[in-house]
C-alpha cells in the first residue's frame, strides 16, 4: 500500500487513505471542508469521525492521526490564542515594536544579536513555534 502523509498548515486536499500527522498540536483546529475524515489521538481510546462542515479541536501533546475516508479537504489553524494571557492585538503590537526595534539596531549586531536570542529562547519555553506568527501578525493589522 503506497503511503502519503502531510505535515504543515493550511488547506489540504487529501485522497482516500491519506493520512496527516500532527505533532503536539493541542490547541490546533481541525476543519473539515469536503469529504470525511477519522482523527484520533494518542492517549485517548475514542475515535471521532469528522464530516464536511465539521471541525476538531486538538487536545493531546501526543500524536494525532487524520486519515481521509473520502476525497477530503481540510484546513489546519495553530491555535495560538491560549498562549498569550494579554491577547492577540497586544502580542501584535509587542511584536511590531520588536521588529522595529530590531531593524533599528541593524548596524548594531553586538547589541541586537543577544537580545534576539534571549527572546527566542524565552518564546521556545512559551511552547511558542513558527506558525503562530503569521496569527499574531494578522490580529494586528485587522
Amino acid at each position: 500500500m503506497e503511503r502519503h502523509e502531510y505535515a504543515g498548515q493550511g488547506n489540504l486536499d487529501l485522497a482516500r487513505g491519506h493520512l496527516v500527522r500532527i505533532e503536539d498540536g493541542r490547541g490546533m483546529l481541525v476543519r473539515v471542508t469536503s469529504g470525511s475524515v477519522w482523527i484520533t489521538e494518542e492517549g485517548d481510546t475514542r475515535d471521532r469521525f469528522v464530516g464536511a462542515g465539521g471541525r476538531f479541536r486538538v487536545e493531546s501533546r501526543g500524536l494525532t492521526l487524520v486519515s481521509a475516508l473520502s476525497r477530503s479537504t481540510i484546513a489546519l489553524e495553530a491555535a495560538a490564542r491560549p498562549l498569550f494571557k494579554s491577547g492577540l492585538q497586544e502580542q501584535g503590537r509587542k511584536l511590531m515594536a520588536m521588529i522595529s526595534m530590531a531593524v533599528g539596531a541593524l548596524t548594531r549586531l553586538d547589541t541586537i544579536v543577544p537580545a534576539v536570542r534571549d527572546l527566542g529562547r524565552r518564546h521556545a519555553g512559551y511552547g511558542v513555534n513558527r506558525h503562530f506568527t503569521a496569527e499574531v501578525a494578522s490580529e494586528e493589522n485587522a
